[in-house]
């Protein structure tokens, strides 16, 4: 289960940047006109997995980090929730396909080198938050489709670069930082009129700390929740999960219920072994159910 997912979008998008130039955030920010050179966001795609969002819509908004160098080949971090270049500033994608934000996005000069980092959902800077542990989650109820939006998670860095070397561009290329899992029901018994009435994900941890400088989950935290996934069908024998990466213990990992013509019936999936679900990684997890048999399950890594 170690395989990485290597499909990304291939074509780039060319998304401008507008911003009022009398704000300011960071260190060296000036507050009266436009005394340095503005910045462009270009976004290179998204490292993707089937059946997740592969582009921005309307709306989307993202948190923006830019920390110059002190030495051009020295690579900088982000060193604290403040005093960098940009600080979680907020740019929103709107209708036109602009990303348009309240603060200035600006480069120092036309030779500063410096290095981005980015993510989202943007969020306003949580008060336990660190830049080496800060807080994210998924949500519980992912039933509507809207919620497995808000539930992904991507991350984005960029090394080395200036507005000379890049004409004025800042190049992001996200990646997603969780994982998914795609459940499916089959088997004559499906074909012969069983439904299923409800599904349960019984067996995974939904909050955890990220550090933004490298992109890695650090710990996944608090107690395994009950997950409602997303039905891809009205017949409910297909669904999805975006989850946070995780170590899953041998145990109870999945509930469902089932209408056939023997009535209710209720099954439980177990996970038998210790089982790591990894970063960037679709999981397939498959039931052939018979009336008779029940359910013959097999769990594997999409290519």
């Amino acid at each position: 289960m170690k395989r990485k997912l290597k499909n990304k979008w291939g074509v780039t998008l060319f998304l401008g940047i507008t911003s009022l130039l009398g704000a300011c955030t960071g260190e060296g920010c000036e507050t009266e006109g436009p005394s340095q050179p503005v910045m462009q966001i270009l976004t290179s795609g998204i490292e993707t997995r089937a059946g997740v969002e592969t582009q921005f819509v309307t709306g989307d908004e993202i948190g923006i980090y830019v920390v110059n160098r002190k030495a051009e080949n020295v690579p900088a971090f982000i060193a604290g929730l403040t005093g960098n270049w940009l600080d979680n500033v907020k740019a929103t994608l709107e209708s036109n396909g602009i990303w348009n934000s309240n603060f200035s996005l600006t480069w120092k000069d036309k030779s500063t080198v410096i290095d981005a980092y980015a993510y989202y959902p943007w969020e306003t800077t949580p008060l336990n938050a660190e830049i080496t542990a800060w807080p994210v989650k998924v949500l519980t109820d992912q039933s509507q489709a809207s919620a497995i939006r808000k539930s992904d998670f991507l991350w984005a860095k960029t090394n080395g670069i200036s507005y000379a070397s890049d004409n004025g561009r800042l190049t992001l290329g996200f990646k997603h930082c969780f994982a998914k899992l795609n459940i499916s029901i089959t088997g004559s018994g499906i074909t012969n009129g069983a439904q299923v009435v409800s599904m349960e994900i019984s067996g995974l941890k939904t909050t955890a700390t990220f550090n933004m400088n490298t992109g890695e989950i650090k710990e996944v935290t608090g107690n395994a929740q009950l997950m409602t996934p997303y039905y891809t069908a009205d017949a409910k024998n297909t669904a999805e999960v975006v989850f946070i990466p995780q170590t899953v213990e041998a145990g109870k990992f999945l509930l469902f219920t089932i209408q056939d013509s023997q009535g209710l019936r209720s099954f439980i999936y177990n996970l038998t072994e210790t089982t790591v679900f990894n970063a960037g990684e679709e999981y397939e997890l498959q039931f052939e159910y018979t009336s008779e048999k029940g359910l013959k399950p097999v769990l594997s890594v999409k290519k």
